[in-house]
Parts: structure tokens; C-alpha cells; sequence
């Protein structure tokens, strides 16, 4: 995923993107990000760890489980089973290798960032106001509709 194939996912759910987040998306999404956010280094580098949570369930697993079903995802894989009304058990582990150990101390990949498609567009809501230097209403508005369609989606979600 990348700045690109978010405006593409926008453009194919008939959506105008504003042009001054379409350039920032498209052109600069390897920018580094300074600031409170610099933990995302770049755009791209972001929605290619998170950009899954923007796609419908359906497209992001792109499988089919029947319940009792165990699934083993690696870091960065969205997990969220298929939509069900009856119970459902989760288990959740991370491990980290220390620096010193061998790690390459990579703080955005440390599994203690988390993310839903909510919290996912807040925050790039919040880099975006830092970087667009045309930061338009419209801009502005087409990101405030784009949570809005988020949270109504996700009603449930632990937002």
C-alpha cells in the first residue's frame, strides 16, 4: 500500500480527492514526516504497514474461515475474523528483539503501534494538516468525510 493506492481506492469508490492531497499522496509519499509522527517516516512507509485497515474486511483477508478455524497472521497482517453473532476467542502475543540483541531498534515496527481504520485516519489527518501547505477547506472536508463514513461503518469498533 502507498499514498497512490489510497487515492486509487478513493477514485474507485467515486470519491474526488482533493488535488493538493493527491499530489502530497501520490508525489511526496516519501517525504519524511518530522515531528510527533516521525515514528511513520514517511507516508508510504505507514500505509504500507497499515494502509490494509482502509480496504473492507473482505478485501483485506481475502479468505474464508468456518468457526474454530485458528489463523497465524505475521506482524502487519490485519486480523479480524469473518463477521459472526456467536462467540469468538482472539490471542494476541508480540515479541521484540532488544537492540543489543540483535534488533534493528525499529520503534514503528515494534508491535506496540496499533491501529484500527479509525485511529488510522485520525492520525493521518493530523500529518496531513502538518504538511500540506495548501491545507484548503475542501482538503480539510474531504478528510473529516472520509472518518465520518469510517466510524459509521465500524459502529462497534473500539474507537
Amino acid at each position: 500500500d502507498s499514498g497512490r493506492a489510497l487515492v486509487e481506492l478513493w477514485e474507485r469508490d467515486g470519491l474526488d480527492v482533493p488535488p493538493t492531497l493527491r499530489t502530497r499522496l501520490v508525489e511526496r509519499g516519501d517525504d519524511p514526516i518530522e515531528g510527533h509522527f516521525a515514528f511513520w517516516k514517511t507516508l508510504n512507509e505507514a500505509l504500507r504497514t497499515f494502509g490494509k485497515l482502509y480496504q473492507p474486511i473482505e478485501r483485506r483477508l481475502q479468505l474464508t474461515a468456518a468457526p474454530g478455524t485458528v489463523l497465524d497472521a505475521g506482524g502487519d497482517e490485519v486480523h479480524a475474523g469473518p463477521k459472526t453473532d456467536g462467540s469468538r476467542m482472539f490471542a494476541f502475543a508480540v515479541g521484540v528483539c532488544a537492540e543489543e540483541d540483535g534488533g534493528d531498534g525499529d520503534d514503528a515496527r515494534d508491535g506496540e503501534v496499533q491501529y484500527n481504520a479509525v485511529t488510522l485516519h485520525v492520525d493521518l489527518c493530523c500529518v496531513a494538516s502538518g504538511f500540506l501547505e495548501e491545507d484548503t477547506a475542501a482538503t480539510r472536508r474531504f478528510l473529516l468525510d472520509r472518518l465520518v463514513g469510517l466510524v459509521e461503518a465500524r459502529p462497534d469498533a473500539e474507537s
